[in-house]
């Protein structure tokens, strides 16, 4: 399968531009999977402590709505979305939209701002492949995260030039210890820094802190 990683960039909290740019990507984008960042929307709430969740859950909600997915092509969007009156940070599979992941573990501004947990890790199987979605603090719990039948991790994230190093150091030996690749999916903006990549053993191969798709057959 072919893994197309869209790495927008956007303007924090203004959806509507930001949709439009993502539009953009997802047109040019060769892969069966496409695949974003955490918070590509919007920016990461963590770097926005006074943003309306509420009011970003119903705009992303009404924007997703308004994404073209080429025929045969499926999108994986993070954003906060509403389900039983409750906000969650989910990863969503477009056209379907189907929730495929719900973070597991808010960091406090999301839970400052009533941002619900999820409460599994559950394997995502696309085109034959089994595949695991952490978004971005859920990494934490690696070490409670069974891998014994996935084929690779899709790590949903949005780097920082102060975060990433330690990060990649991270990535590098949870894929050393597993023997498994991961991908991930990074933005770019006046905060955040790119590089999504891919990453297998020593092995790291990103892109720039500039807007691109990244794209891996796996």
């Amino acid at each position: 399968m072919k893994i197309s990683i869209l790495q927008p960039k956007i303007e924090r909290g203004n959806i509507q531009k930001n949709i439009s740019i993502i539009q953009e990507l997802v047109n040019n984008a060769t892969g069966d999977l496409l695949v974003l960042a955490e918070y590509a929307l919007t920016g990461s709430l963590v770097l926005d402590e006074n943003a309306d969740t509420q009011e970003w859950a119903v705009k992303c909600d009404k924007a997703m709505r308004e994404l073209s997915i080429p025929k045969g092509k499926s999108l994986l969007l993070n954003s906060l979305t509403i389900k039983s009156e409750n906000i969650y940070n989910a990863c969503i599979l477009l056209p379907d939209n189907k929730i495929m992941q719900i973070k597991n573990n808010p960091d406090n501004t999301e839970i400052s701002a009533g941002i619900h947990a999820g409460d599994d890790i559950s394997t995502f199987q696309f085109d034959g492949k089994r595949i695991k979605i952490l978004i971005c603090s859920d990494i934490i719990n690696m070490d409670k995260i069974s891998t014994l039948e996935t084929d690779f991790i899709l790590f949903i994230y949005h780097f920082t030039p102060e975060n990433y190093g330690k990060h990649i150091a991270n990535l590098i030996g949870i894929s050393k210890e597993r023997n498994l690749p991961i991908i991930t999916a990074s933005l770019t903006s006046d905060k955040n820094y790119g590089h999504s990549c891919y990453v297998y053993g020593s092995t790291v191969v990103a892109l720039g802190n500039h807007e691109g798709i990244m794209e891996v057959t796996i």
